[in-house]
């Protein structure tokens, strides 16, 4: 039931004050209003000036004394005897990032604490697994969240079973048995690695018994709750895509807000069988091959990729003999047939002699000048390249990092659009230079979400998974 389902539709107004001005409070189903009187002695006193918010940017609200050094704490969290309210709410910067504000109203309260505090929560997360990587990035995981996380949950009234990993994979073992039911989302305090390992460890276990991953064909089930990124790791890509910035206060609002929307996976199988799920990236060969390389530099921390990226493009790289074969959207169709066979046959790419196979979670294109990263397309670019001069894949991977808009304007990078699944399969009968056991070993990885997986066979299969995952997102 709806706590203001009494309040008039034209809304419910009081007179208060806040630093001795008078303010108007309006308040009914879509939002809160406040309005100071307009004078120069009001503009002048105030850093806070009229606002309108959506519940959903009010994070909470916390009943106030005007001296509570006399009151016991349980005392000063009852909605009684009370003079005066802190309004926590969202301020929005120009470069997508995020604050938590708050103003102070004083007055009667007795008749609206409790409804506010109801209409607040609507719409939001109460009860969240939070998962935390302590050792990710530069290891103050943990820290991070309980300085900058964990009080802005408290202010939104928000309950949290906190679990902290103790080694890889442990994330899987959690998720393999928890009771989803109890929770209204899971958040991931860490980096890509991490969100990978929520990805695999949810995504198996909520299928139905009667039902085959392996199967390409398959309709999977999405995650029962969504899924927040908290960016705290080396890499933290998806934080980035979800909520426009990697800023941990930032990320933590977006999940507080309750948004989500359905963003895109690939399914990865080897030799026929699954292997894992990706949520943000995908590649074979090059980059593969540096990602593998920099795990021997984790003592690095933080370092390794840029270091590893740097000895990577200036020595020797591994190329390798392969078909890589794709399926597309079928455009031509009619709309009513599309759901019966949405795909085209199986297409090649041409080209047999390969230093890199790379396709991201999400539709890549440049519009009006800006590249657009898509998480809820129906299909994905692949991006493939035999052998070029090193400083060309450095360009095309700075473009890439720093979305600059020319980053597919490179003849040399073969593109095909609107995929929905591709395949590699290596000819493990020709060597292209790979002539160390070493190099020849490197064809046994493949990088997913920036983590090196070990596979068994050079046959590789990815399916595009569109619009899989729900993210606690307000920028799709």
């Amino acid at each position: 039931m709806d706590p203001l389902q009494n309040v008039p539709l034209d809304s419910e107004i009081g007179n208060f004050t806040s630093g001795g001005i008078s303010v108007e409070i309006t308040i009914n189903h879509e939002c809160i209003q406040w309005s100071f009187n307009n004078s120069s002695e009001t503009e002048a006193k105030l850093k806070v000036k009229n606002k309108c918010l959506e519940w959903k940017d009010v994070v909470g609200v916390q009943p106030l004394s005007k001296n509570t050094n006399h009151l016991t704490e349980s005392q000063q969290k009852t909605d009684t005897d009370f003079n005066q309210i802190k309004l926590y709410y969202i301020v929005k910067k120009e470069d997508h990032k995020w604050k938590c504000d708050h103003i102070i109203f004083e007055g009667d309260f007795s008749s609206w604490i409790s409804r506010l505090k109801e209409r607040i929560r609507q719409g939001k997360p109460r009860n969240l697994l939070v998962i935390i990587n302590p050792i990710g990035g530069f290891g103050k995981g943990r820290q991070n969240y309980e300085k900058k996380v964990a009080p802005l949950f408290e202010l939104a009234d928000i309950t949290t079973d906190v679990k902290v990993t103790e080694r890889a994979g442990h994330t899987i073992d959690i998720l393999k048995t928890y009771d989803f039911s109890t929770i209204n989302g899971i958040v991931s305090v860490g980096g890509d690695g991490l969100y990978h390992e929520v990805l695999n460890g949810i995504l198996p276990t909520i299928q139905d018994d009667n039902i085959d991953y392996n199967d390409t064909d398959v309709t999977l089930k999405s995650p029962p709750v969504p899924i927040g990124v908290i960016p705290t790791g080396t890499g933290n890509g998806i934080a980035g895509w979800s909520c426009g910035c990697i800023d941990i206060e930032t990320s933590a609002l977006h999940i507080i807000r309750g948004e989500h929307h359905k963003s895109c996976a690939l399914s990865i199988k080897v030799g026929g069988k699954h292997v894992a799920f990706a949520g943000l990236l995908f590649s074979y060969g090059v980059m593969s091959d540096l990602i593998k390389k920099s795990e021997e530099r984790r003592w690095m921390k933080v370092m390794r990729y840029p270091v590893s990226l740097l000895g990577g493009f200036l020595g020797r790289q591994r190329s390798f003999n392969a078909d890589v074969t794709y399926k597309t959207l079928n455009t031509n169709m009619d709309e009513e047939k599309k759901e019966d066979n949405c795909e085209t046959d199986w297409k090649t790419v041409d080209l047999k002699e390969f230093l890199s196979v790379n396709v991201f979670c999400c539709d890549m294109r440049v519009d009006n000048g800006v590249v657009k990263c898509d998480r809820q397309s129906d299909s994905i670019l692949l991006m493939s390249y035999g052998r070029i001069k090193k400083l060309e894949q450095m360009k095309l991977w700075g473009r890439i990092a720093t979305q600059n808009p020319n980053f597919l304007d490179f003849d040399w990078l073969i593109k095909n659009s609107n995929v929905t699944r591709f395949h590699i399969k290596v000819d493990e009968s020709v060597d292209c230079g790979s002539s160390n056991e070493k190099d020849r070993a490197l064809e046994l990885y493949v990088n997913i979400d920036g983590e090196s997986i070990p596979i068994s066979e050079r046959d590789i299969d990815v399916r595009f998974c569109s619009q899989l995952v729900p993210i606690y997102s307000s920028k799709f």
